[in-house]
């Protein structure tokens, strides 16, 4: 009777082991760590995390108006190196070219017609910035109406993705655009001849986009007036029409400009996919845009052994000589002051026969 006793006693103790045995290895299999590790593999099969931040309007602008043959006009106030600018001006009547501002790139033609002149351009913004910028014009003084606006991140290499334009009489119609990005920055700017005096110029422009500013010089026949909007496009394509209602029939001249997005991560160069490579370890150059880079580094085993580098340089000898021929899997990866990590991979081929 003990015997069984005992027998039936260590049965249920062991059982109760197993039972704290199996919820332990539950609890490890759906711990925050191992959830982190299985998203870190599927990660990597991704191979890569760029992300796209959307371009965006910085939080202050500049306008100025007047009779002149002259524009002067403020840097906004809160512009950093690097920040995108986008000036415009409009002058009341035809045939005054505008004369390009010094350092700024034409971002659309000029376009002297429907009784008005408009000119746009943007720049780059540099470590020691004017406080103000200037635009003349050929000619007597005319009314004037100019605008900046600063973006930020947006792609520094290739700012622009879209334009279009168009001219007309009425309601002013900024024209749809074309864009290859989702989240992508859209802004739309006017030139109107004569001041429009109605109390809902700039206010009934289509549902969707938000006024930046609308403003007015002079008066009557001897006016012009300005408008400027943006929008973030959700998914990338036609991004259609927009109206702004006017009073009377006025001519104007509308721009719509899309802006590319800056994508954040590794870019790799060189070495190429399935590139063949002999004893000599390979050079590599890659690209990293990273806000707040922190670290850089390379694996060639999967992590177990990180080589980090400060620039683009040649894969470690000792490393490449101790791997056997075949497709070597080199993963690159970057890091920020935020904890972001950034990864890109590329496979090369080993062959120690390929001639030196």
């Amino acid at each position: 009777m003990n015997t069984k006793s005992n027998k039936k006693n260590k049965l249920t103790t062991f059982l109760i082991i197993l039972s704290f045995i199996f919820g332990f290895l539950q609890v490890i299999n759906f711990s925050p760590m191992n959830q982190i590790l299985t998203d870190m593999n599927l990660f990597n099969d991704e191979n890569g995390n760029n992300i796209k931040i959307a371009a965006t309007i910085g939080s202050d602008w500049e306008i100025a108006r007047g009779n002149d043959n002259i524009a002067i006009i403020s840097k906004p106030n809160e512009t950093q190196e690097g920040d995108l600018l986008i000036f415009h001006t409009t002058i009341d009547g035809i045939g005054s070219s505008i004369i390009d501002p010094i350092g700024w790139t034409e971002l659309l033609p000029e376009n002297s017609s429907e009784g008005q002149t408009t000119a746009s351009w943007y720049k780059i913004a540099g470590s020691s910035e004017s406080l103000n910028y200037n635009v003349s014009w050929l000619g007597s003084s005319e009314y004037y109406v100019a605008g900046i606006i600063r973006v930020i991140g947006y792609d520094k290499t290739n700012p622009i993705q879209a334009s279009a334009t168009k001219i007309g009489t009425g309601n002013i119609t900024n024209p749809s655009v074309t864009t290859t990005q989702n989240d992508t920055l859209i802004i739309g700017f006017h030139g109107l001849d004569r001041e429009d005096e109605g109390d809902v110029y700039g206010f009934s422009l289509d549902p969707g986009p938000t006024v930046l500013y609308t403003a007015t010089a002079g008066g009557g026949n001897s006016g012009c007036s300005v408008g400027m909007y943006y929008e973030i496009q959700a998914n990338q394509g036609s991004s259609g029409n927009r109206t702004w209602g006017i009073e009377g029939n006025e001519e104007w001249y509308a721009a719509t400009v899309a802006i590319n997005s800056v994508v954040y991560g590794i870019n790799i160069i060189s070495p190429t996919e399935n590139e063949d490579f002999g004893v000599v370890a390979p050079n590599f150059t890659v690209e990293v845009t990273v806000p707040d880079l922190d670290t850089m580094w390379y694996t060639m085993d999967g992590g177990l052994t990180n080589y980090t580098f400060t620039e683009n340089e040649t894969i470690n000898q000792v490393a490449w000589d101790a791997l056997s021929d075949g497709i070597i899997n080199i993963e690159f990866y970057t890091n920020n002051t935020f904890g972001d990590i950034y990864f890109k991979q590329v496979n090369v081929n080993k062959d120690s026969t390929v001639p030196v």
